[in-house]
């Protein structure tokens, strides 16, 4: 990161900042079956009225249903022509449907692609609020949230591929992940390595998919503590953290504007981003449609593999229960060498999220390496990717000149 960006003063604002934020999401979950704060969540799908608000097609495709009953939704700008090829967007941990269209209308990466004549869907796993469904489970007690990510890799990324495949009457799509979109990809190839070949290009941005060496200080506070987090959720059944969701698309645009220095200290420490990094106003767009929800049993998933040192399914705890679950006494790491479909990998120097050095140590797993390309820009970081205003300059030309390269050959020219 940055040099001076760390200092003692800052990190004792985010430290205390980060407590404040965690006992505000744990007042505004559910327990039990009720939940503290009642919800006040709407219909309103903010990700659409984005699209809308900058004139493109756009549709809502929900019920999208994965094999363990949960019900998903996508959103959708419809291609020019039935030959467009389709591209999966999938968010990161806390985001949604809507970070990737928060950049602006010209320069937001599923924007671009579109002009370029691709047909771009935007997913949502079972954790965000569009897709806070299921067949027969209540959304607002303790069985929907027994969720991990190895939910979304094993049932949500593939029965998105899937509709997707069956919507456009398409054999391939291409796929662009950010932060825990690409992780989940690299588990739903572990699982399920058939869906390598129902994707033309995965593209990675900020390719988190270990939590080795997790540089991120809000996270390497908790893990340590993760026994005594899961003995809470467990007491308590506090199963889903919402982060006064509501309430900040309510009331945090207000807040920016009263209290700015609350908000540079929020943006930091969110994405390590520099204050000055973005305008204010983007970010109160960022925060007033963010955070998305989470499972206790998502976060707590990411804390063991911190502590654990290995990308492996969920731990559960003992022996003994892994014994149970797995047949093994420890868990099953997963296998990146499953990956087959062609991989691009972009990545920073002073990303808050993963070191370079662990992206460049996974990447001699990974056997089909297309293109590869760190970005030593000083400052640029995690959400610089999808919403920081250098990467349309610096890095979406190269994506999309690799897209367009890959998006006329035929399966059995493509290597893998």
């Amino acid at each position: 990161m940055s040099s001076g960006l760390v200092n003692t003063t800052n990190f004792k604002c985010i430290k205390n900042m980060f407590i404040v934020l965690i006992l505000f999401g744990l007042i505004s979950v559910t327990v039990g079956d009720q939940h503290i704060i009642i919800r006040k969540t709407t219909e309103i799908d903010y990700a659409i009225n984005l699209i809308s608000d900058c004139g493109y097609p756009r549709e809502v495709h929900k019920n999208v249903k994965t094999e363990d009953g949960y019900l998903l939704t996508m959103q959708r700008i419809r291609g020019k022509s039935k030959n467009s090829i389709p591209v999966l967007f999938m968010h990161g941990l806390l985001g949604s449907a809507e970070h990737f269209l928060l950049l602006n209308c010209t320069d937001a990466l599923p924007y671009q692609l579109y002009n370029q004549g691709y047909d771009i869907w935007i997913g949502n796993v079972r954790t965000v609020s569009y897709s806070r469904h299921h067949v027969s489970l209540n959304p607002n007690g303790p069985a929907y949230w027994d969720i991990s990510m190895d939910e979304f890799g094993n049932y949500d990324v593939p029965a998105l591929i899937d509709y997707i495949l069956k919507t456009t009457n398409h054999e391939q799509i291409m796929y662009v992940g950010h932060s825990q979109g690409n992780m989940i990809f690299y588990i739903m190839c572990h699982n399920r390595p058939e869906y390598a070949n129902k994707v033309k290009l995965f593209v990675n941005l900020s390719p988190v998919a270990t939590l080795n060496n997790f540089p991120h200080p809000w996270l390497g506070m908790i893990a340590p503590h993760v026994k005594a987090l899961q003995s809470v959720v467990e007491k308590f059944g506090l199963y889903e953290w919402t982060f006064g969701r509501d309430y900040i698309r309510e009331y945090g645009g207000m807040m920016c504007s009263m209290v700015p220095e609350l908000c540079k200290y929020l943006q930091y420490l969110f994405s390590g981003l520099p204050p000055a990094r973005l305008p204010n106003d983007q970010f109160q767009r960022l925060l007033t449609n963010c955070p998305e929800g989470i499972a206790a049993k998502q976060f707590i998933h990411a804390c063991l593999m911190v502590n654990d040192q290995r990308f492996e399914k969920f731990n559960f705890g003992t022996p003994q229960k892994n014994l149970i679950n797995y047949g093994s006494e420890i868990p099953p790491e997963y296998d990146l060498s499953r990956t087959t479909t062609p991989v691009a990998i972009y990545y920073c120097h002073n990303d808050w999220f993963l070191l370079d050095t662990e992206v460049e140590r996974i990447m001699q797993y990974i056997p089909n390496i297309v293109d590869s390309y760190k970005i030593t820009i000083d400052g640029f970081s995690h959400f610089d990717f999808i919403i920081g205003p250098l990467a349309p300059r610096y890095l979406y030309p190269r994506i999309i000149a690799l897209m367009n390269h890959y998006r006329d050959m035929q399966p059995s020219q493509i290597e893998g």
